[in-house]
């Protein structure tokens, strides 16, 4: 953490907060209700909190990697590994609500966000070994 202390600023922090909040606040509005209606003991009711709020840590992470390397040798490669990473968050979670709501099928559109998110992630390996 001592190569990223000048990067990791209180705007840094304050802006992917802000939005991990709000991811969290959104989860728990719309999934912890029915992961708690839908689990049937303890254990896995407190994995069903767990997997959306790990979800939103990845998002700031995400967000953190994004600020931290914008303006660098190796930002387009960061922004597109972020991109890809919220992008994955973001279908986890909507899948994830739609198989406790039961609307999930073989072949639903959130798996063509899943793939874009991998293409992304593609992108951005490629691009950076391209840089090195």
């Amino acid at each position: 953490m001592k190569v990223f202390k000048d990067a990791i600023n209180n705007k840094t922090i304050t802006v992917s907060s802000i939005v991990g909040l709000i991811v969290v606040i959104a989860t728990s509005v719309l999934i912890l209700p029915e992961a708690l209606y839908s689990s049937s003991n303890l254990i896995e009711a407190v994995l069903s909190l767990m997997y959306p709020i790990f979800d939103a840590v990845l998002i700031i992470l995400a967000i953190m990697g994004v600020m931290i390397f914008l303006g660098g040798r190796i930002a387009t490669s960061w922004t597109l590994i972020s991109v890809g990473f919220i992008l994955l968050e973001i279908v986890d979670i909507s899948y994830y609500y739609q198989n406790l709501l039961g609307l999930i099928w073989e072949g639903h559109p959130l798996e063509l966000i899943w793939l874009w998110s991998y293409i992304f992630l593609a992108a951005a390996f490629y691009n950076h070994s391209k840089q090195i």
